[in-house]
């Protein structure tokens, strides 16, 4: 049996009960700006299209429009005939699944995202990050930085505190500091880059000396099958 105090049981609810309810206000807040943007007409135009922004190429990120949408083998004909229908692609009626199936493919649409979309309203481009590459990613290096520094200075282990933590860690980092994230996106691609080079650079080198050492076994085995047949 654990040997816990009602005391520390009375704390330990009331932390619990206000990270609920702080978690219940982030998420009425949320829906209450989404309503607000749905409502919008149109989304606010930015003077200048000069700005990016990245994404990680999560699953979520990657949810295409309905019409670019990919078909699944485990779509019935007719709705594979909607689809043809919809992207005004004719077909013979007397097609069966898998040749539906396989002229959907061959007349795909090109991909089509809508995290693209949205951002394309507000004047931003997507550039998409390799799988697995977070340090060409500025806010994933800021998260680290995050982390490390509430890590060291925790000693209480107490939701409050780590939330206050994490505020003065956001209202320390000032333009300086996420400058530096950027810069340092762009050392790891410069080494990314360098790499790409020298890869290329050998590669005909080892590609030539692969051919070489076969021409040489080939030679090899001519003439040892030629002393065989004397």
């Amino acid at each position: 049996m654990l040997n816990i105090s009602h005391g520390s049981l009375f704390n330990l609810k009331q932390e619990l009960t206000a990270t609920m309810e702080d978690r219940n206000a982030s998420k009425r807040t949320l829906r209450s700006r989404t309503a607000t943007v749905e409502d919008e007409t149109e989304f606010p135009r930015a003077k200048s299209s000069n700005r990016s922004g990245r994404s990680d190429n999560a699953k979520w990120h990657n949810k295409r429009t309905e019409f670019s949408r990919i078909l699944s083998r485990a779509w019935n004909k007719d709705r594979i005939r909607d689809w043809l229908e919809q992207h005004q692609i004719p077909y013979p009626d007397h097609y069966f699944k898998a040749e539906l199936l396989e002229l959907c493919h061959t007349n795909a649409p090109p991909k089509q995202y809508l995290v693209d979309d949205a951002a394309a309203l507000c004047d931003v481009e997507i550039l998409r990050l390799p799988i697995k590459h977070c340090m060409l990613n500025p806010i994933e290096i800021a998260w680290v930085c995050m982390k490390n520094y509430i890590r060291d200075q925790n000693t209480s282990f107490k939701v409050q505190d780590i939330r206050e933590l994490a505020a003065n860690w956001l209202a320390a980092c000032d333009e300086s500091t996420s400058t530096g994230f950027f810069e340092k996106t762009k050392e790891y691609e410069t080494t990314f880059k360098l790499a790409d080079h020298y890869v290329e650079s050998i590669e005909t080198t080892l590609l030539d000396t692969d051919d070489d050492e076969s021409d040489i076994h080939l030679d090899e085995d001519d003439s040892r099958n030629s002393s065989d047949d004397k």
